[in-house]
């Protein structure tokens, strides 16, 4: 009976025994571990916070260089431009084209205008030969072939190509000279000649990213005023319509942020000018996204609406194509 007893209190001991060991051996494991998985995740977050700004700040200075180089590049077509819009032949034959429209009855002249833009649109050859075969447009041909440029300034074939019309109105926007049929023969009443007439005053008009339905593809185009031989008024307007997509393209497709980081060049309204993923003329679907990177400085934030939270760095372009496009340019470290 006695040696019953010894054994059961023996073994209720030890089961007592080893349940506070166990307990103590858990406790202490709980002491050491939690805090350590507390830092260990605090730690972990604080290095991913660091790591996604210094990211966000080095894409930041490539979006900046991106726009940059881009700015150049408009600037660049700008001035190319404007070598053709004070050529002193084209100047001397809009003066005179502005002459004989000032001399001339508004009466008379109103039946012949409606012929020529009755002709044109039949696609008439001698209205055809009007206009794209005059001394101006042959001008207008050698600019863009490079005859009539030094060799220091000829139209790269990339912009040559991405060049989809260029012609010259006269000063009450009727169609002067024209490389090609596809324009329209009055253009009195578009806002890109509203804008580069400027009353008569003259001024660089950049018209924002369009479909343009006789050149099939979403364009942009350059405006400038031809001013008279005095400098005082204007007497026509050069206007270039001009590719989005072949324009900026070989500029900003080359172009790499990190693993998956990309250049897209956007306007104001977060339509797509130029993007490797996407195509020209989209509309954003990232409705907020859009007012956080058409600032005038550069930063970047945290683009969500690709799923996986990665750095979207901007920077606005400058100069010329300040009013036409903004670089969204988005990517992971």
């Amino acid at each position: 009976m006695r040696a019953s007893m010894t054994s059961t209190s023996r073994s209720f001991s030890k089961a007592l025994g080893w349940g506070l060991k166990r307990k103590l051996i858990v406790s202490m494991l709980m002491v050491g571990v939690v805090p350590l998985l507390l830092g260990l995740s605090l730690a972990f977050l604080q290095g991913s916070k660091e790591i996604q700004v210094v990211s966000g700040e080095s894409f930041q200075a490539l979006a900046t260089e991106a726009a940059r180089k881009l700015d150049l590049l408009v600037a660049e077509e700008v001035a190319r431009t404007s070598r053709i819009a004070v050529h002193p032949d084209i100047v001397r034959a809009l003066e005179h084209r502005r002459d004989a429209l000032h001399a001339s009855d508004q009466n008379a002249t109103l039946p012949t205008l409606v012929q020529q833009r009755a002709r044109w649109a039949a696609r008439d050859p001698a209205a055809i030969k009007a206009i794209t075969g005059n001394s101006t447009a042959l001008l207008l041909q050698g600019f863009y072939a490079g005859s009539q440029s030094e060799p220091d300034q000829l139209l790269p074939q990339v912009v040559r190509a991405a060049t989809k019309k260029l012609f010259i109105t006269d000063v009450q926007g009727n169609l002067f000279a024209a490389l090609t049929t596809k324009p329209g023969f009055s253009h009195a009443d578009s806002p890109w000649w509203k804008g580069s007439f400027n009353r008569g005053v003259g001024q660089l008009y950049i018209e924002d990213l369009h479909f343009d339905e006789q050149a099939n593809a979403y364009v942009f185009s350059i405006s400038l005023p031809v001013m008279d031989s005095l400098r005082y008024e204007v007497v026509g307007v050069l206007h270039r319509v001009i590719d989005a997509k072949e324009f900026f393209s070989p500029s900003t497709h080359p172009i790499r942020f990190g693993k998956t980081g990309h250049v897209m060049l956007i306007d104001s309204r977060g339509m797509v000018l130029s993007c490797p993923i996407l195509p020209t003329g989209v509309q954003l679907s990232g409705a907020s996204l859009i007012p956080q990177v058409t600032v005038r400085q550069p930063g970047w934030v945290t683009a969500d609406s690709d799923g996986h939270g990665g750095s979207c760095p901007y920077a606005r372009l400058p100069a010329e194509s300040t009013h036409t496009a903004t670089p969204a340019n988005g990517g992971r470290p």
